[in-house]
C-alpha cells in the first residue's frame, strides 16, 4: 500500500516486473483496441513505474518461434541450429524496454501473463550476448500478491519428506494392480471406429503398465 517491495531477503537488490496483456478501449470510437503488453516495475523505494511494451501480436510470434527452437518437437520440420541468438528477439522486446527504470536491480520477481508464462526468461540473451541468468537472479510469482505471503511463513509441523527414484516394476497397491489390468480390456466406445478404439485403449493400457524408472 505504500509503494515498496517487502518480502525478499534483498529487497534492495530486488524488482518486482508484472507483465500483463490488456486491451485499450478507445471511448470517443466507442471500439476495443488489438491487444498489447505492459510492465510495471515496482522497487524497494519509489513509485511504481510502467512501460507500454506494444502490440501482442509480434510478441507472441516471438514467443512462438522462440519455443520451436527451445523444443523441435513441437514443430519438427522447424529446425534452425540453436545458439544464442534466438533468445535475443524476445530480449529486445521485453527487457531492453525495461533496463532503464530497472536500475541497479539484480534479483528480477517476474509475474507473466498470457503467452509469456510459456518462456523460460533465464534464457532469453541481451546485447552482450549473454544470458539474462548472468545478469539477474529471477524468481517466478503467480501475481506480485505473492509477495505478501512471504512476510508470513510459519514453521514446519513435519520433517521434510523426499521422495526420488522410484521402481513402477515393483507389486504395489493390488486395486491399482487390477485397475491397470483392466484397462487391457477395454472395449471401443461407441462413437470411434473401432480399429482406431482398439489401438488407441492397447497403447493408453501399454502406457500406464510401463514407466521407467526416474533416476536421482
Amino acid at each position: 500500500g505504500d509503494g515498496r517491495l517487502r518480502g525478499t531477503r534483498r529487497a534492495a537488490d530486488a524488482a518486482l516486473v508484472e507483465l500483463v496483456q490488456y486491451q485499450p478501449f478507445d471511448a470517443k470510437a466507442r471500439q476495443w483496441g488489438n491487444p498489447r503488453y505492459a510492465a510495471y516495475i515496482l522497487h524497494a523505494t519509489g513509485e511504481p513505474q510502467w512501460v507500454d511494451l506494444g502490440d501482442a501480436a509480434p510478441i507472441d510470434s516471438a514467443i512462438t518461434d522462440f519455443l520451436k527452437i527451445l523444443a523441435p518437437e513441437i514443430s519438427p520440420d522447424f529446425s534452425i541450429p540453436f545458439d544464442n541468438t534466438p533468445g535475443h528477439p524476445l530480449y529486445s522486446l521485453l527487457i531492453q524496454p525495461l533496463r532503464e527504470k530497472l536500475g541497479n536491480a539484480r534479483h528480477l520477481l517476474l509475474s507473466p501473463d498470457s503467452q509469456l508464462n510459456l518462456i523460460p526468461f533465464a534464457a532469453l540473451v541481451d546485447d552482450n550476448n549473454q544470458y539474462l541468468l548472468e545478469t539477474y537472479a529471477l524468481t517466478y510469482l503467480t501475481t506480485g500478491r505473492d509477495l505478501r505471503r512471504l512476510q508470513n511463513t510459519a514453521p514446519s509441523q513435519q520433517p521434510t519428506v523426499i521422495f526420488a527414484h522410484p521402481n513402477y516394476d515393483l507389486p504395489g497397491d493390488p486395486n491399482s494392480v487390477q485397475l491397470v489390468a483392466r484397462l487391457g480390456n477395454l472395449a471401443p466406445p461407441a462413437n470411434e471406429p473401432s480399429e482406431f478404439a482398439s489401438t488407441n485403449a492397447t497403447r493408453s493400457a501399454n502406457e500406464l503398465r510401463d514407466f521407467s524408472a526416474l533416476p536421482n
